[in-house]
Order: C-alpha cells, then sequence, then structure tokens
C-alpha cells in the first residue's frame, strides 16, 4: 500500500483515550517476532475499513469507530498483525483475507490468556492487586507542576553556617 491508500490520520489530540490498541499491537508484534517496532494511528471512520496496515512504516491503522469496542479493536490488530506478517514473509502481494480474519480471532483469545497470565503473576507477588499502568507525565494523575519546589525543599533542610572571611564585612 502506498501514502495514497492510507486514510487521513487524526491529530493526536483526538486519539481515543485509554485504548488498549498500543499496547495489543507490541504485544502481537514481539509475539510474531517482527522486525522494528509497530505503531498504532487512528483516523475518522470512513465506511470503508476499520484498520489497514502500512508496511512502509510498520503503521496499523484503526478506526475511532473500534474505540469503544475492546474487542473489536483486539479483532482487527490480530487481522492487521497477519497482515504484517505476510509482509515481513515476502506474501505481501498475496494478502489473505480469510487468514487474516481468523488470526484477528485466534489474537482476541491470546490477548485474554496473556492479561489472566499477568493477573496470576500480580496475584501470586503479592505486591499489588491488579496490575497497572503508568501514564506518561502530564497525565491528569500526576501533581501539578510547582515553580517553587526548589525554594520549599531549601527551607526545610538545615544549612552549616558559612565560614566568615575579612572580605565578607
Amino acid at each position: 500500500m502506498s501514502d495514497r491508500d492510507l486514510p487521513v490520520a487524526l491529530p493526536i489530540a483526538q486519539w481515543p483515550r485509554h485504548s488498549i490498541a498500543q499496547a495489543a499491537l507490541t504485544f502481537g508484534w514481539k509475539r510474531a517476532r517482527l522486525p522494528g517496532t509497530g505503531i498504532v494511528e487512528w483516523f475518522r471512520p470512513d465506511g470503508k475499513r476499520l484498520g489497514q496496515f502500512d508496511e512502509e512504516k510498520n503503521e496499523v491503522w484503526l478506526s475511532t469507530e473500534l474505540a469503544d469496542n475492546e474487542t473489536e479493536v483486539l479483532r482487527t490488530i490480530g487481522h492487521e498483525l497477519e497482515h504484517a506478517v505476510e509482509h515481513h514473509h515476502g506474501h505481501g502481494a498475496l494478502f489473505d483475507e480469510k487468514r487474516a480474519q481468523l488470526a484477528g480471532d485466534r489474537f482476541v483469545k491470546l490477548w485474554d490468556e496473556h492479561i489472566a497470565d499477568l493477573h496470576a503473576k500480580v496475584a501470586a507477588s503479592g505486591v499489588a492487586r491488579e496490575p497497572f499502568q503508568r501514564f506518561f507525565a502530564g497525565s491528569a494523575f500526576d501533581a501539578g507542576l510547582d515553580d517553587h519546589a526548589f525554594q520549599t525543599v531549601e527551607a526545610r533542610q538545615p544549612h552549616a553556617r558559612r565560614p566568615r572571611y575579612a572580605y565578607d564585612e
């Protein structure tokens, strides 16, 4: 596929929040032992497709129509991952839609097993009740920026007396 076949990308500010798409794609990409890193891009629904694989940039394009349906996001990622595997093995001109649909269904089951394994490991560790996601700095869950933190921290620390010299007077 060339760039002219790709949908119009949405600005990052309009991407669905809290989507598992990138985590699922990374999991599938590593599991398939594909080179590089797969990237998720989002586009507005166009009535023609729910997802598309761009083999030039290793990007999986997803329609925002999928955003509220986790199972369909996973199924579409699995479908597009199969196309990525086909392309990587040199079968890019012979994309097999039936095989990709089956791969999408298999991927949903693999993801569910993966998440169940993570929950089991966390339960066995006794450290946390369940896995959690770290949000990037700047999210709504971070403490606000304190421009005067250096002053408040310094004010609480004891200071040694500075030696006095003749030129100080």
